[in-house]
């Protein structure tokens, strides 16, 4: 199916897209002497998807780990570095918080069969 893998994709990279820019952002809010687009265009993806490895909740402090080592080649400091990811996610959580709501509040009006059970 084509058109859902390119659906699929074009979602996918506005998400990252999305991503970046907070992650940039925050940055520029923050340490606005170091911080480069494209720097962050790679940065923020690899330090999701490392973030992603489920050795801790909701990647806290790898995250803040890997931006730590990250922008420390920009010349960001520790402090802003750690700033910028916890505010970061900090906003990326409460982007999600209405959608978390809304879920929680729907009603399945059409149960799934046990499928097990059908035989």
């Amino acid at each position: 199916h084509p058109r859902v893998l390119a659906a699929t994709i074009l979602m996918s990279v506005g998400v990252h897209s999305s991503l970046v820019g907070i992650f940039y952002f925050t940055a520029l809010a923050l340490a606005p002497e170091g911080v480069s687009l494209y720097y962050f265009c790679l940065a923020v993806p690899f330090i999701t998807l490392l973030a992603a490895i489920p050795v801790s909740f909701a990647g806290l402090g790898v995250r803040e780990g890997l931006f730590k080592v990250m922008l420390s080649c920009q010349g960001i400091s520790s402090e802003a570095s750690v700033a910028i990811s916890l505010l970061g996610f900090s906003l990326i959580v409460l982007g999600n918080l209405p959608g978390g709501l809304v879920y929680l509040g729907y009603k399945n009006k059409h149960p799934v069969k046990n499928l097990d059970a059908a035989g």
